[in-house]
């Protein structure tokens, strides 16, 4: 277990693991970099120092025994911050870390970034360390405020290590993530982003065109005052950052594209069906459906 937390990025995720961090260990020390939260995170007692930048941190980062970075931030900021990250791990203050993550809902960004820097200085040393990860859980809630000690327990964390990675940067993030409640699951690199384009990113551009439909139609106000379960339990991500999931869906914006062709042939079925009245279509559809959906485990 680590007894030191270097954390970028302290919005829901970021200080979620945090949260249970020192729930879990209220001894651990977790350090951060966010110019949004990071002093807050200091003020409600979920960090013990923020700082301006990864370099400022790891530069007056202590050695000590077992450590981890992990950013939590988005793919495009993590790519981006890679080649500086990589330049410090050639220096004393950074040989304590034990393993590099994030938890990124799209790999492509950073896979790149970090396949773009094979020969540059510190390259080698950051493919050893850096393991990518993905907790499948979240809230259409955002920022630190929406921080939850218990959004890991019992959480799938998809753990798609790299062809370099040192075994024992794997097993100790697998360690970390199993400490807070999580549960560690393999998943080859080049599956994760079709897979969570099913999985998460359709989902959401769907809760977001059903909600932004009935937004600008005549019942906007009737849905919001008059709503049942049904309305609300499909709508409930489309509350989740706009800023936030524009991104994610531009990023893995081909898979979601091809799982959108899939699903407008889906929908022109049902369509098809109540246009003509065909009720034994109609049924078979919607039984597929509710057979598939009532095996969720």
């Amino acid at each position: 277990m680590i007894d030191r937390l270097l954390l970028v990025g302290c919005g829901l995720m970021g200080g979620s693991v945090a949260a249970a961090l020192r729930a879990q260990s209220p001894s651990a020390q977790v350090w951060v970099v966010d110019p949004a939260f990071g002093e807050k995170a200091v003020e409600q007692g979920l960090a013990n120092r923020s700082f301006p930048s990864v370099e400022a941190m790891l530069d007056q980062a202590q050695p000590i025994v077992e450590q981890g970075l992990l950013f939590a931030t988005p793919a495009h900021v993590t790519a981006k911050l890679l080649p500086d990250l990589a330049l410090t791990l050639d220096q004393p203050y950074a040989k304590s870390l034990q393993w590099i993550s994030e938890l990124g809902s799209v790999k492509a960004p950073v896979v790149k970034a970090l396949q773009s820097m094979d020969d540059g200085p510190g390259g080698k040393a950051l493919q050893a360390l850096f393991v990518p990860s993905h907790p499948m859980a979240g809230s259409e809630q955002s920022g630190l405020s929406a921080a939850d000690p218990r959004l890991l327990q019992g959480a799938r964390v998809l753990i798609s290590k790299l062809v370099d990675n040192q075994p024992e940067a794997v097993d100790g993030l697998e360690l970390f993530f199993s400490s807070l409640g999580g549960l560690p699951i393999a998943l080859p690199l080049g599956e994760h982003d079709e897979l969570l384009a099913a999985l998460s990113h359709l989902p959401h551009l769907l809760a977001y065109g059903l909600a932004g439909m009935l937004a600008s139609g005549p019942y906007a106000a009737a849905a919001q005052s008059l709503h049942g379960g049904g309305l609300r339990d499909t709508t409930r991500i489309a509350g989740s950052s706009a800023e936030l999931w524009s991104g994610i869906l531009l990023e893995n914006r081909e898979a979601v594209l091809a799982l959108m062709t899939q699903y407008k042939l889906s929908l022109s079925e049902l369509v098809h069906a109540l246009e003509s009245q065909d009720a034994q279509a109609l049924q078979q559809s919607l039984e597929r459906a509710s057979q598939w959906r009532r095996q969720f485990s």
